[in-house]
């Protein structure tokens, strides 16, 4: 995971959550769909925390999971799949 391109989040995707890491879908340049990791993925939310496993190492081992495996498929058919970082005061989504 190595991207640090943005991309332009719509802002009705914005209106229904707050800001944090989330796993996304990809196309035409823009998100179109989002799914916060908190949410899909709570486990992560204490493993990811402060003083916690690094993302570049868990996320992807969260990805290759069954519950992992279905979000993962589940977005790819709308685009490509990217993690990072998106916040709704600017509307962007920041892979890594």
């Amino acid at each position: 995971m190595s991207d640090t391109t943005t991309y332009p989040i719509p802002q009705w995707m914005l209106d229904k959550t707050h800001s944090g890491m989330a796993i996304v879908a990809i196309a035409g340049g823009q998100v179109v769909a989002l799914r916060n990791l908190r949410q899909v993925a709570p486990k992560l939310d204490e493993a990811l925390g402060e003083g916690g496993i690094p993302a570049d190492e868990i996320v992807p081992e969260w990805m290759e999971s069954p519950a992992g495996r279905s979000v993962v498929d589940e977005l790819a058919t709308l685009g490509e799949v990217k993690v990072g970082i998106y916040r709704t005061g600017s509307a962007s989504f920041r892979a890594f």
